[in-house]
């Protein structure tokens, strides 16, 4: 356990800056100083930024003097890399409602965007690292961040009292091997809007507050990464009905879920979970990872869910366009419909190629799954399930190039149009090229071109099946 370096970062929260936001905790777990390496004490000038110059040569925003709405943070400053942006550097600022970050920034400081309350979005650098103490503390008016797959750590209260911010979202991309990612205390404390969060598939733990009185999340899948929740993690998240925890948590804060009435924790047989569970009065719901089949369609679900779930699979109508088969697919537990608990894999068996598995949505609407066709199946992941339409692609026949289900002359009067480079309505191409069947389709003499030669191809290939041309 890590309690003895816990104990340390409380004590050193005690510790006081000197900015507006130095009443904000100040972390010592595991990590490097929070202190940049500025080579001097001088500060520059370049447009609407002072900056600093560190010991690897790169530069550090110290403070942004300008007042524009949108800001792009610049590759460079005067021929250097920028890599840093420094305490405090926007704190304040009520000018800013858009910023988007270079490739090059690495760490954001104490206090950064403290207080930014106009900050409505904000696009990250790819090459970020860590975030410091408070950096997007109490930007009001934020409502959503995407945090890249670069991340290793996330200081104490860093979106703390982003009383708007809905939608927390970690890219997940692969890190190298070993790498984690550590929250410190309180990150997004009091984010009492914030009602969706994927959190990091490396995430070792979930410190101290770090989702206390986010009062309208519902829902929790806590990664498999994860060994440690801490004390009030949970606190007051009045709403929260479900959280998945998995097996290898092996410790759970006395206080972590205080006032979350309506909990149900999700776990596996003979976790820690379980134990705590049944410890503190909370409703505790086995989960297994097996596979379901449907005996009547032979479609199958696998991965984690409810230990007495049932899979029930009914086949609709066709009622979307193009559908050669629809499935309303769910999990089921004592009569009523229920969700997976994690993400699960779908495996829809099918004869017809060329499909596209599309969820239809209760409003109408349809989202593509992109699933994949293999070995006779298409197959795809969701943490959903729902009605499913296998869609196939509209067939287009050999040499019709404009598109209208004949092969006659008009195809090669179209083409003849194409080559020479007639346009359509709209500026665009008569054939659409990057449309990989229909190229080939019209590409009669396969040579991965569109030329006159195709167009005597054309010619040949109609009458050669009886077509008459004009």
């Amino acid at each position: 356990m890590k309690k003895a370096k816990r104990l340390t970062a409380v004590i050193l929260s005690a510790l006081m800056a000197v900015s507006a936001f130095s009443a904000l905790p100040v972390s010592a777990a595991e990590v490097e100083s929070n202190t940049s390496a500025v080579s001097s004490d001088e500060n520059f000038i370049s447009g609407d930024y002072e900056y600093s110059l560190l010991d690897d040569g790169t530069i550090e925003i110290s403070k942004y003097v300008g007042n524009d709405s949108d800001v792009t943070i610049p590759d460079e400053i005067d021929g250097k890399k920028v890599t840093s942006i420094g305490k405090g550097a926007f704190e304040n600022n009520i000018s800013i409602k858009n910023i988007e970050m270079s490739n090059n920034i690495l760490s954001i400081y104490d206090g950064a965007y403290y207080n930014c309350q106009s900050l409505e979005t904000i696009k990250l650098s790819n090459s970020l690292t860590r975030i410091w103490v408070g950096a997007f503390g109490n930007c009001l008016s934020l409502k959503r961040i995407d945090l890249p797959d670069s991340l290793s750590y996330v200081d104490d209260f860093a979106f703390g009292n982003c009383k708007n911010l809905e939608k927390v979202h970690f890219s997940n991309g692969v890190k190298e091997k070993g790498t984690t990612v550590r929250f410190a205390k309180s990150i997004f404390e009091n984010c009492v809007s914030l009602t969706s969060i994927n959190l990091p598939n490396n995430l070792k733990w979930i410190d101290y507050a770090d989702f206390l009185g986010c009062s309208k999340i519902e829902e929790i899948i806590i990664p498999e990464s994860v060994t440690d929740i801490v004390n009030k993690a949970f606190s007051n998240c009045n709403n929260l009905q479900r959280i998945i925890i998995p097996a290898n948590v092996s410790f759970i804060g006395n206080d972590t879920f205080e006032n979350c009435d309506n909990l149900t924790i999700y776990s596996y047989f003979e976790t820690f979970a379980e134990t705590y569970a049944r410890a503190n009065g909370i409703t505790f719901i086995p989960i297994a990872d097996k596979t379901l089949a449907d005996t009547n369609t032979n479609i199958t679900v696998s991965g984690v869910m409810q230990n007495d779930a049932v899979l029930n699979v009914a086949k609709l109508e066709n009622t979307f366009e193009n559908s050669v088969a629809t499935y309303d697919i769910t999990l089921q537990k004592d009569g009523a419909v229920i969700q997976p608990d994690g993400t699960i894999t779908v495996q829809i068996p099918s004869n017809a190629e060329n499909c596209k598995v599309m969820w239809i949505k209760d409003d109408g609407t349809a989202e593509d799954m992109n699933a994949k066709y293999t070995d006779g199946c298409y197959v795809f992941t969701t943490d959903h399930l729902s009605v499913y339409a296998l869609v196939q692609d509209k067939t287009i026949l050999t040499g019709d190039a404009n598109q209208d289900g004949i092969i006659d002359v008009n195809d090669v009067t179209y083409l003849q149009m194409h080559i020479s480079g007639n346009k359509n309505t709209d500026g665009s191409a008569l054939i659409d090229e990057t449309n990989k069947q229909l190229f080939n389709c019209v590409d009669m003499n396969k040579d991965g071109k569109l030329s006159v030669s195709d167009v005597t191809a054309l010619q040949i290939y109609i009458s050669n099946n009886n077509q008459k041309i004009n």
